[in-house]
């Protein structure tokens, strides 16, 4: 084969201008292909971005009255600017939506949003629906007068459907009834809430952080909402389901209560009325007159009523201290009254008392049997003058803490039995009380009460103040001892004439019995000298 450089000197020339022209020709080949190329992607850029500006939903106007249509109301903006890289959208600040009124008169602002912002992919303009990346309301200010509001937009349907792929909100408060109230609406501080694909008929994952007004306490809530359902109007009918807990409630926000609570649970139902299970804690629970703590935990299962706020109960197992019961429970009414129904309970009688009572010591311990009906009606009046309670009770093996009283009751029962001063000193004896109790007014009427120690069974009425801490009862004695026995020296050989008259058919004497005093100083008389 013949090498260039073999070839004369003319076709050398040649060859060497053969070979440029070629490469030449090449070249312009390539730079052709590639200004074909860059044409048609200029051609399919200016295509895409005349159908984007066609269809550009992010102009102030456009996006204004989209945001009107959404929420059938006014749209107020302050400042407004388009953003193109790296997501299509706007920025918009100081955002405020009014109610429109038919009589032209201006509306309370009922959503004020400090900066809104709106991002979406370009190729999501095109689709059908359109698609949003992220929608995010950060200083938004929500009221929700008394009665609700409605949001459905009679023009909703002359709008295209938008599918929202995060929804955010952050740093939020919503103010839930009318602001004219002596303590301003209920205020809901929104640290977060997060909702994702949110669209036309879909079913909707959420999860949020708020700060709740009662209790004041921070809770957090994760579910799924949806798919939205309007009933004339309301979408009260939408479905929702999810998990909550509830923590650092504090307690002591009402006038009357005590502690700091802890709560978790499920629920599921509607916008307007909730189907809820869970449990409280609160390791500090206290009457504020009382000053007295206990462990609390309870077990619950009932509805919540969105539209009211009343809650119910059917469910409810709960311990205090070391008494438990079952029962059922009601907050409703307006303003809230507590309703408490209890068909049986097991415990210590010095929780119950130690509850509502604010002395140091319990009048009295042991353990207890009990049903009762409690109810605390609104009002500013303290506690122990609000709450009602109706109830039966037994005590066995009672004893009495204060030591006049015990001992008051050591030598009534030595002396029914006929026995006296050994006995008297001993300290120990036990008694057994069953009856009858109605709280009110901060007053404890008992009637009748059985109280029964080893030597003898008293039938008494009497109260038991809560507020003055004072012990009045009044009722009859059968004793096993005859009058002269319950006695000793000339005493007991005078009354032995007497003892016909008090004995009755089977038992000893029966004499009337009076217990009064002051919690701490309280006294038994039995005999002649108690006052019927």
């Amino acid at each position: 084969m013949t090498s260039v450089s073999d070839l004369p000197k003319d076709e050398v020339t040649y060859a060497k201008k053969k070979e440029t022209m070629s490469e030449l020709i090449r070249n312009h080949k390539k730079t052709t292909a590639a200004l074909i190329f860059a044409g048609l992607a200029l051609l399919c850029l200016s295509i895409f971005l005349a159908v984007i500006i066609q269809h550009w939903p992010f102009s102030q106007a456009s996006s204004a009255d989209r945001l009107q249509r959404a929420l059938n109301s006014t749209v107020e903006i302050k400042n407004f600017r388009q953003t193109w890289f790296p997501f299509a959208g706007y920025v918009a600040e100081g955002v405020t939506f009014r109610r429109q009124l038919a009589d032209g008169k201006t509306a309370v602002p009922f959503l004020t949003i400090n900066k809104l912002t709106v991002q979406a992919n370009y190729f999501d303009l095109l689709r059908k629906p359109h698609r949003l990346r992220l929608l995010l309301a950060v200083g938004a200010h929500i009221f929700i007068p008394e009665g609700g509001i409605n949001l459905t937009s009679q023009n909703a349907k002359k709008s295209d459907p938008i599918v929202i792929s995060e929804l955010r909100v952050e740093q939020a408060t919503l103010d839930v009834g009318a602001s004219t109230h002596e303590q301003g609406p209920l205020r809901f501080n929104v640290h977060s809430a997060r909702f994702l694909n949110v669209g036309p008929d879909s079913t909707v994952a959420f999860n949020s952080s708020v700060h709740i007004p009662e209790p004041p306490g921070e809770a957090e809530a994760k579910g799924w909402i949806g798919p939205w359902r309007n009933d004339r109007g309301s979408a009260r009918s939408t479905p929702i389901t999810g998990t909550y807990t509830l923590s650092k409630a504090n307690l002591g926000h009402y006038a009357s209560l005590d502690g700091i609570l802890s709560s978790q649970g499920e629920f599921s139902g509607t916008l307007a009325k909730l189907n809820v299970k869970g449990t409280t804690t609160s390791p500090n629970f206290g009457v504020r007159e009382s000053k007295h703590h206990f462990q609390v935990n309870t077990h619950f299962a009932g509805t919540v009523d969105l539209r009211n706020g009343d809650v119910d109960l059917p469910t409810l197992q709960a311990s205090i201290g070391k008494t438990a019961f079952a029962g059922s429970a009601r907050v409703g009414g307006e303003p809230k009254a507590i309703a408490l129904n209890v068909p049986h309970g097991t415990g210590e009688v010095q929780d119950l008392i130690l509850l509502f009572s604010a002395a140091a010591r319990s009048p009295i311990t042991g353990p207890i049997a009990f049903s009762t009906k409690v109810a605390l009606p609104p009002g500013d009046k303290p506690f122990t003058q609000r709450v009602r309670l109706e109830g039966k009770f037994d005590i066995d093996r009672a004893h009495f803490t204060s030591a006049g009283t015990q001992q008051g009751v050591d030598k009534l029962n030595a002396e029914a039995q006929g026995e006296h001063s050994e006995l008297a000193k001993e300290n120990d004896t036990v008694s057994d009380l069953d009856g009858q109790v109605k709280l009110e007014n901060g007053i404890a009427r008992l009637s009748p009460v059985t109280f029964s120690v080893p030597g003898a069974t008293a039938n008494m009425t009497g109260t038991y103040s809560l507020l003055s801490k004072r012990v009045n009862f009044n009722g009859k004695m059968r004793m096993k001892a005859t009058l002269s026995e319950a006695t000793t020296g000339a005493k007991s050989v005078f009354l032995k004439v007497l003892n016909p008259f008090f004995k009755k058919k089977g038992a000893g004497a029966e004499l009337p019995v009076q217990m009064s005093g002051i919690y701490g100083d309280t006294h038994f008389n039995v005999g002649l000298r108690a006052k019927k």
